[in-house]
């Protein structure tokens, strides 16, 4: 949506599609029937009662929208605002809207039927697909439509991968916190905190990640700083322990330095995350690796691969966050390098590809074609210095539509540091997130 609609919503109190408050809601939809075939067709068939986009708040024709397919494989289509028509009395949306591209012949969003052919780029998707697929269709900033299929098994699962009677999902899939904290849990901002981040992952109420910074990484000592973890006689204590207990995602910072750092040194401060020792006995480990300063130049892809791979040679199970935290790319081999953006989307597990303030993220943040061709999993966005949580609620809103996995919004600022406090609307920022 933008600024000015969303800002018009807001003031006239619209709940988007239903009528409360400036939010995203999410429907879970019975999906009748799904189908793939890798490199010619997907398609996706829902019938029952749905709730139509709101006409003031979230019309495709202005807003455009989005549809992603997930599974082991995955698609992600961006439907723009031109390819969008109303349906009913002169084209007014008053019974629904229909969007047709190159892409997708037909998006349909009725009262009684959400249905969405697309061919032929269906893809990383290959068979046998081995999961459900999660099929989320946004439209505007604040309507999704979510349907999940595992359903039942038809046809050749190597010919086709076919789907009926899908079971319908309680909620849209959530977007994940990503929490930079880094604050000491000695002193300052840090003890707060992290009893505040314990509690959360105790409540589970929205997926909570952790990003542990000790000292711009892991230490120059060979054990962890004994704030974080500790044994004073009495078996393992200290924040980490309890973070991880309650089920809290933690990963290890470690920073590239834009690619300047010998892979050497950089495997090195992963070594000790995963080291025992490092964790003085406390029996607990993190869950993956956050690459800072990732440099955004192509002829560096290379340098992520290898640390993607030696992270994932540790813990075949671990997710690699690096963080370059900006959309734009460069190549300065001018294409000697023979990286492409698709290598560099994929050189790590997720992307950071926004860490900025607030008004930039409402006003600047555009996303160029290559994230548009991966799904939600495989980016982050992280946003400081927002001061109000009025406009934390739209960022909200925003990074759902965004194509966003996971976010943090906060409004401690960047000098000197604007992550090593908790956002005094913490709790809010929550149930923003928690809404489907």
């Amino acid at each position: 949506m933008t600024w000015t609609r969303r800002l018009l919503a807001a003031a006239l109190g619209i709940i988007l599609s239903t009528g409360a408050s400036a939010q995203v809601v999410g429907y879970g939809v019975p999906g009748k029937v799904t189908v793939i075939k890798p490199g010619r067709l997907i398609k996706f068939v829902a019938r029952g009662s749905f709730t139509l986009p709101d006409a003031l708040a979230d019309d495709p024709r202005s807003e455009g929208g989005s549809l992603s397919f997930m599974g082991t494989g995955e698609r992600f289509y961006p439907l723009s605002a031109g390819c969008w028509t109303g349906l009913g009395p002169g084209g007014d949306g008053s019974t629904g809207f229909k969007c047709r591209d190159t892409m997708c012949s037909s998006v349909v969003v009725k009262a009684n039927l959400i249905k969405a052919v697309c061919r032929p780029d269906t893809g990383t998707f290959t068979l046998p697909e081995t999961r459900p697929v999660n099929i989320v269709l946004g439209i505007g900033d604040g309507t999704r439509y979510c349907a999940a299929c595992g359903g039942t098994p038809k046809g050749n699962p190597y010919n086709v991968f076919k789907r009926s009677d899908c079971t319908t999902p309680t909620a849209c899939p959530p977007v994940e916190l990503l929490v930079p904290a880094y604050g000491n849990p000695c002193c300052g901002g840090g003890p707060t905190m992290w009893s505040t981040l314990i509690a959360a992952a105790q409540a589970n109420t929205v997926p909570l990640n952790v990003i542990l910074n000790p000292a711009s990484g892991p230490g120059a000592g060979t054990e962890i700083d004994p704030n974080y973890v500790n044994d004073t006689g009495s078996g393992p204590m200290g924040p980490m322990v309890d973070l991880k207990a309650a089920g809290g995602i933690v990963y290890g910072y470690v920073t590239t330095s834009y690619a300047t750092r010998t892979l050497a040194a950089v495997e090195a401060e992963v070594d000790k995350y995963y080291d025992p020792a490092f964790w003085r006995g406390a029996g607990v480990l993190v869950d993956g690796i956050f690459l800072d300063e990732m440099s955004s130049d192509l002829p560096n892809v290379g340098y992520y691969q290898q640390l993607r791979g030696y992270v994932h040679a540790k813990d075949p199970s671990a997710r690699v966050i690096a963080n370059p935290g900006v959309t734009a790319t460069q190549d300065t081999s001018g294409g000697t390098s023979g990286f492409t953006v698709q290598d560099y989307a994929n050189a790590a597990d997720v992307l950071v590809v926004f860490e900025n303030t607030g008004s930039e993220y409402r006003t600047n943040y555009s996303a160029p074609a290559w994230v548009d061709t991966l799904t939600a999993r495989h980016f982050a966005h992280l946003v400081h210095s927002e001061s109000s949580t009025t406009d934390m609620t739209l960022d909200v809103g925003l990074a759902k539509s965004r194509n966003a996995g996971m976010l943090y919004v906060t409004d401690d600022v960047l000098s000197p540091n604007p992550w090593d406090t908790l956002a005094t609307y913490w709790s809010s920022e929550v149930s923003q997130l928690s809404l489907p």
